[in-house]
């Protein structure tokens, strides 16, 4: 009977270690997945970006265009100051709203490659705790296993190898 409560002690402090490092591995597995999808949300959001900053672009040159037109059917041309400004402030304004899609693009892709990189940290943290649970478990059942059992004798702390060779029998070579 004792043998077998051994057993079931040793079984069980067992699955405890193996699954506090397991959980801490999950964990992580699961932070980097994570990770991955903010890494991948960001490249869409700049990608989005660049699409809205390509539709915008083609606006413009409408716009521009149809400025040029209109301004042509009223008697200015290209080279009157009224006209020059008016187009330049329009090319102006054109650019920073273009400017203004790319940068908030870039501070949200800049948030999410941030969340994915605290994602892995806490993945990593995860691992690391689980593993430390599990040493945990290891250590707080050491002393119940002692209680227990009682101290090792000498004979059970002396390593295989020290055996042999002190046996008067072996001759060193």
């Amino acid at each position: 009977m004792p043998f077998i409560q051994t057993a079931a002690t040793l079984a069980a402090t067992g699955v405890g270690v193996y699954s506090a490092v397991k959980q801490g591995e999950q964990t992580e597995r699961a932070a980097h997945v994570d990770a991955i999808q903010q890494i991948n949300a960001a490249k869409e959001e700049r990608a989005i970006a660049h699409l809205e900053i390509a539709r915008k672009s083609r606006a413009d040159r409408a716009l521009l265009s149809e400025q040029r037109t209109l301004m042509a059917n009223s008697g200015f041309t290209t080279d009157d100051p009224t006209s020059a400004h008016l187009l330049t402030e329009t090319v102006g304004a054109q650019t920073l709203e273009k400017l203004l899609v790319k940068a908030q693009a870039e501070s949200g892709a800049a948030q999410m490659e941030f969340a994915a990189s605290n994602m892995r940290r806490a993945g990593a943290n995860a691992a690391a705790d689980g593993r430390t649970q599990g040493a945990i478990a290891l250590l707080n059942a050491a002393p119940s296993w002692r209680d227990r059992y009682g101290p090792p004798t000498r004979a059970s702390t002396v390593p295989p190898v020290q055996k042999k060779l002190s046996n008067p029998s072996v001759r060193a070579g």
